[in-house]
């Protein structure tokens, strides 16, 4: 019932390269993921956080935020903050039920925090965006830190559900926020229709056999919602004409022009050694990472050797006449 995070990073100045991947934080007293007094910058990649901030049978305990991102305590001494402040990144990410806020910026001081396509449902707040600037105290002269609404803070593609009276956001301020369904003049509208589940059992599935985390419908998109490829290109991989809004991009589309497998088939997914396709077009293919980065680009044949990648999951783009579609395959 103390002060207990799942995943905690306050790392020295120096701690680079910090990554925080694929974890699940639930039924922790204080917090889900906090960083707090952190030096260096962190990246929370495809991560979920539930239940924070209670024990078993819903007891309320500490302060129970999902993603507790960045700060230095409210009212810090400004001379003991780190130079540079960091900065921090929230990709892929989903908060649920957590007592209070998703996503939380908690006091970050000057610089923003960076949130692509998370997703958010039945926290108290789904996303706090609350920060502190630095000024000048009238009194003694010296600089301190006052607390304002959110500023400096990135937000795209992500999604928000708010249950009963609970907020879909706070201390937004100038934050840059577009293309979230919590955005304005984004014409969306987030209801239990919109997925394929919202069956909160599925969150503490059994990981895959690779280790990765479960791959369950909780909050994942089904055909014809509105938040399919509602949100904007920013490097990553994504079916359709746009990505879709949330941490689960779906295989629905509202591209016309979108072919399916049948068209253009390819076999076998998972695949090992050659991929194999069947096709009475012309055209190209890609290959990109998860995290949208190029592996291969060339024509579209008969077959192609993939044993130069590495395993994982990839997505298959396909250019043929000027029709695309996107594929996703694992590379045993």
């Amino acid at each position: 019932g103390g002060n207990v995070d799942g995943f905690g990073f306050h790392g020295n100045k120096g701690s680079t390269g910090n990554i925080i991947r694929g974890c699940r934080a639930w039924l922790n007293s204080d917090d889900g993921y906090d960083c707090i007094n952190n030096s260096e910058n962190v990246i929370y990649d495809n991560c979920w956080a539930f239940y924070n901030g209670y024990s078993t049978g819903f007891v309320s305990r500490g302060d129970g935020n999902g993603f507790k991102i960045g700060g230095y305590g409210q009212a810090p001494v400004v001379s003991s903050l780190p130079n540079p402040i960091p900065s921090y990144t929230v990709k892929f990410c989903m908060a649920y039920r957590n007592k209070a806020s998703g996503f939380y910026a908690n006091h970050h001081v000057q610089t923003g925090i960076v949130w692509y396509n998370n997703s958010a449902y039945r926290n108290s707040t789904n996303f706090n965006m609350l920060s502190q600037k630095i000024t000048k105290s009238m009194v003694t002269g010296k600089d301190t830190t006052l607390d304002c609404p959110g500023f400096n803070h990135v937000l795209h593609n992500n999604l928000a559900y708010k249950y009963s009276t609970q907020r879909d956001t706070r201390n937004l301020g100038s934050s840059t926020n577009t293309y979230n369904s919590f955005s304005p003049g984004i014409g969306v509208i987030v209801d239990s229709n919109d997925f394929l589940s919202i069956d909160e059992n599925l969150l503490i599935a059994s990981r895959q056999a690779d280790g990765s985390l479960p791959n369950v419908n909780f909050l994942k998109l089904k055909q014809g919602s509105d938040l399919i490829d509602k949100g904007k290109n920013i490097g990553f991989a994504f079916y359709g004409t746009a990505p879709d809004l949330g941490a689960f991009e779906s295989n629905f589309s509202t591209a016309v022009k979108d072919i399916s497998v049948d068209i253009i088939p390819f076999y076998p997914n998972p695949v090992k050694d050659i991929l194999y396709f069947k096709s009475p077009f012309s055209g190209s293919i890609k290959i990109m990472d998860i995290n949208g980065k190029l592996v291969y680009e060339g024509r579209l044949v008969s077959q192609l050797n993939v044993t130069f990648i590495e395993k994982g999951i990839y997505f298959l783009k396909i250019n043929a006449d000027n029709i695309i579609s996107t594929h996703k395959i694992i590379k045993m």
